[in-house]
């Protein structure tokens, strides 16, 4: 029975020793970046991903905005994510009550749930079962009020400035420092993946 690799030999479609060994690269790490391709297409080299270079750019930029801002600009921002999160809570807490009444309603039906005969016992229990789990999983409201809050206790607290914006500049250097190092660890691999894939390629090109 013919593979993937091996149905274009028996198709006729391949002839070519080349050609075939070509193909089969595609089963190898080096081009692993064409994995969801299909064995058709021809080969691409690797690119380091653009997503490192512009998260060192973003970084960068709020760092140099970080850096410039005022005291008041600095509280001010903060307050505005808590009450952003302050928000999110509220509102999630407020549609969680509304799904856990539901759900507590049609486990106390399903608790009182008539058996024709004990032939259903088994029905019942999983109706039961089904809900309790669902329940214990998704109505743990303490958890979001909890959050709520220790969110309404740090808006109200009192604020240093200096500790805000050190905290945030430690931060965007160690992102900064992360994408570095590692967009450069994918420029190692990439070139070593691509020039792995040009041997072969160059080999079966003059010696076959």
């Amino acid at each position: 029975m013919p593979t993937g690799y091996t149905a274009k030999i028996v198709d006729g479609e391949i002839t070519e020793f080349k050609d075939f060994a070509k193909l089969c690269i595609r089963n190898f790490g080096a081009t692993m970046h064409m994995r969801d391709d299909s064995l058709d297409s021809d080969y691409i080299p690797d690119e380091v991903p653009n997503f490192y270079l512009k998260n060192i750019e973003s970084s960068e930029k709020k760092l140099e905005l970080i850096e410039k801002k005022s005291d008041e600009e600095i509280i001010n921002d903060l307050n505005k994510d808590i009450l952003n999160d302050i928000k999110y809570y509220e509102e999630k807490i407020a549609k969680m009550k509304i799904v856990c009444k539901r759900l507590n309603d049609m486990y106390k039906k399903a608790l009182n749930f008539k058996l024709l005969s004990d032939d259903y016992l088994n029905y019942k229990l999983f109706l039961i079962d089904q809900l309790k789990t669902t329940i214990e999983y998704d109505c743990d409201i303490e958890y979001y009020e909890k959050h709520l809050k220790e969110l309404n206790e740090r808006y109200k607290s009192k604020k240093d400035p200096n500790i805000i914006r050190d905290g945030i500049i430690t931060e965007l250097r160690k992102d900064i420092k992360y994408y570095k190092n590692t967009y450069n660890e994918q420029k190692t691999r990439v070139k070593k993946a691509n020039d792995w894939v040009q041997k072969i390629f160059n080999q079966l090109e003059s010696e076959y």
